[in-house]
């Protein structure tokens, strides 16, 4: 049920969050329409999840000694607070180390604190992720992107 709720507080914080960008100028138009869409549907999968958390929780409420709902190993309070402290100091380092080096390390820190260990993994992902990230909206889409103060910006 905890989870549940979770997922249905911030479903609930991310469509109040694209309602709130629908009044900006340039709203539903290129560049902005990618991150609107983006935030509907991170809203819409976490409303999603909600629902089907919700329903296997009441559906093995009337079952004997099972949790409806196994946690997950990975997860608590103290990941979810320190995920958010780290989403927060990965926007702040953009202007000083750049875009993609705070990208990198991000995903890695993220990957280490979720418990993964494999140093392939630990590097493999991040290194991935931050290169269709940089191929796909820099080279392609010629989006621009934080440089940093330390590397030239």
């Amino acid at each position: 049920m905890l989870r549940a709720a979770g997922g249905l507080i911030m479903g609930v914080a991310f469509a109040i969050g694209f309602l709130a960008t629908l009044g900006m100028d340039g709203s539903l138009h290129y560049p902005l329409a990618y991150s609107q869409v983006l935030i509907a549907a991170i809203a819409l999968l976490l409303l999603t999840s909600a629902a089907n958390d919700w329903r296997t929780a009441r559906a093995g409420a009337g079952g004997v000694g099972t949790p409806a709902v196994v946690p997950d190993t990975a997860g608590g309070p103290v990941v979810l607070w320190v995920t958010i402290a780290l989403c927060t100091a990965y926007v702040a380092s953009w202007t000083l180390v750049g875009f993609f080096p705070a990208t990198f390390v991000y995903v890695a820190v993220q990957l280490w604190l979720l418990r993964q260990r494999s140093w392939g993994i630990l590097f493999g992902v991040p290194a991935t992720v931050t290169l269709l990230v940089y191929v796909v909206f820099a080279r392609l889409l010629t989006l621009p992107f934080p440089v940093g103060a330390w590397f030239g910006g």
